[in-house]
């Protein structure tokens, strides 16, 4: 538990310094306003999943082809056996699952491991389902709606990992289901001995000396073995990774293709997302252009002058003027690839919805057209 707080709270402390408000994005609760950072979301218009749960359109069109892509057509099975799971976790105790030990006192031997583990599941559960980012999108399209999935995910990894412990009623030996889940595969006729008799067994199957080394050596062997086989993986995903991209808008996709071949450059951008862009080697320098504001808020420049400000103040290599995505009825690229327009700029690559223009001298703001 002290552990947890230490980890987790860490940010709720961070935010209190840095804005003023340990949970930033309330601003207000009831009549009592709170200081809260001025800062958008970033690309998509925010919508939470629990908003569209009654609305049968969005979940014909964009939650049911969405759970289906992206995490396959066992995505049914996959939901119900992990929150089965979790659920079965919360009931440990009153089932008399989880006793350390047969004679040992009840009050003290319960194990609250399990009960635990269900709650983190279920939590992480209802933080997807009223975060902004789960159907992020336009009303009633939730384009970000599969790839938010990925927040809801450690839920499901837990509830599938403590399934078969949960589902047990009682594991012999020492320890709960869930600290000694090698016993669930046990031969019958271990699993139901009494603890001493397992013991007893166990002694007699080798030396304990023995025993005690066996554990330090396999871990050992474990860790040389992934080396070994994850060294020469990683090398191959660092060298060919973003290569030829997919995953964006076409002109975001050719950014992150060009920027790869890049080291050490200074890169402005107006994309949030940016970890393609820090090149093969990662030597590169990223910065989303904007400005900061009171209470930790951190927004783009609205105006030309500023934003030419911003990009001489912060002595960029390159600035690529972009939207995340393309939009229907917008503009192909964005007012800022117009605002960097001029001498002391060149265009580097321009494919909708994206500008890269190589900054060879500093943009005068008053040449602002």
């Amino acid at each position: 538990m002290c552990a947890a707080l230490a980890g987790g709270g860490y940010w709720y402390l961070r935010n209190l310094v840095h804005s003023g408000n340990p949970l930033p994005w309330l601003d207000s609760i009831g009549p009592v306003s709170l200081p809260a950072p001025d800062q958008a979301l970033g690309g998509r218009e925010g919508h939470s999943a629990l908003g569209y749960l009654t609305d049968g359109s969005v979940w014909s069109d964009w939650f049911l082809p969405g759970l289906h892509d992206g995490l396959t057509i066992l995505w049914p099975l996959f939901a119900f056996a992990a929150l089965a799971g979790l659920l079965l976790c919360l009931a440990a105790p009153a089932r008399g699952w989880s006793r350390l030990e047969p004679d040992s006192d009840p009050k003290l031997g319960r194990d609250r491991v399990l009960p635990l583990v269900g709650l983190v599941g279920l939590a992480v559960i209802a933080a997807w389902l009223v975060a902004p980012t789960s159907a992020s999108g336009p009303d009633g399209i939730p384009r970000g709606f599969e790839s938010g999935l990925r927040y809801l995910v450690p839920a499901l990894v837990l509830g599938l990992a403590v399934l078969p412990a949960a589902l047990l009623p009682r594991v012999a030996g020492d320890g709960c289901p869930a600290r000694r889940g090698v016993l669930i595969f046990a031969p019958p006729g271990i699993a139901d001995s009494p603890p001493r008799d397992w013991r007893r067994t166990r002694r007699l199957a080798g030396h304990p000396s023995h025993d005690r080394t066996r554990g330090p050596q396999a871990l050992i062997a474990a860790v040389v073995l992934l080396m070994a086989v994850g060294y020469p993986v990683q090398r191959h995903y660092l060298e060919n990774r973003y290569a030829n991209p997919t995953f964006a808008a076409p002109g975001l996709n050719a950014a992150f293709k060009s920027a790869t071949p890049l080291s050490g450059a200074r890169i402005a951008t107006t994309s949030t997302r940016q970890y393609p862009l820090f090149g093969t080697d990662l030597f590169n320098e990223v910065q989303y252009v904007g400005e900061h504001r009171p209470h930790g808020g951190f927004t783009p420049p609205t105006t030309c002058r500023r934003w030419r400000e911003v990009l001489n103040e912060g002595n960029y290599d390159y600035a690529i003027t972009t939207r995340d995505r393309t939009e229907p009825g917008k503009p192909p690229f964005p007012e800022t690839a117009k605002w960097t327009e001029g001498p002391g700029a060149e265009v580097f690559l321009r494919k909708p919805p994206t500008v890269i223009y190589k900054l060879t001298a500093p943009l005068d703001p008053s040449d602002c057209h």
